[in-house]
């Protein structure tokens, strides 16, 4: 079984590798992409929150 700091660290990782590749994808993002990569950063942020993560590593 996974430790809770794992599973959390799992989710931070695979939206920050959705931002990453959001951001590459193109050069110019359309209204909908910049929406996605929106919510995928309020989503970090959300987690970062909720766990008590330092911002700052």
């Amino acid at each position: 079984m996974m430790s809770k700091s794992a599973t959390v660290g799992f989710k931070i990782a695979r939206v920050k590798q959705q931002i990453i590749k959001l951001e590459r994808q193109n050069a110019v993002l359309t209204l909908e992409d910049n929406k996605k990569l929106q919510q995928l950063r309020k989503t970090l942020q959300n987690l970062y929150q909720t766990y008590d993560i330092d911002l700052e590593h």
